[in-house]
């Protein structure tokens, strides 16, 4: 999920569906993450409707259930932290770790 503010870009990933393979993967699951978000923050500012962002804000979460209609219910989600990224000419960088999952 995307949305613009101000001058910046927010990201929620849900990391539900893969929960299973980061816990797997052990110490080295806290790196996948922030790859993972450093990779989405990429491609998301190389989108037109998003490349006067500046910033990227990425929300990592974990939805744990769903409602009738199989939308997300965000009130029981459990959260993992935030990870930001600016960009910087061409490169988009890491700003901000506040990540604390932990498999």
């Amino acid at each position: 999920m995307a949305a613009a503010k101000d001058t910046h870009l927010i990201l929620v990933l849900d990391l539900k569906p893969n929960l299973g393979d980061l816990r797997k993967s052990g110490a080295e699951a806290s790196d996948l993450v922030r790859a993972t978000a450093a990779s989405y923050a990429k491609d998301y500012l190389a989108q037109p409707e998003f490349s006067s962002s500046l910033k990227v804000v990425v929300y990592l979460i974990s939805v744990e259930s769903m409602d009738e209609y199989n939308r997300a219910k965000f009130d029981g989600m459990k959260r993992y932290g935030t990870i930001a990224f600016e960009k910087k000419g061409d490169e988009v960088v890491l700003t901000e770790d506040k990540l604390s999952f932990t498999p």
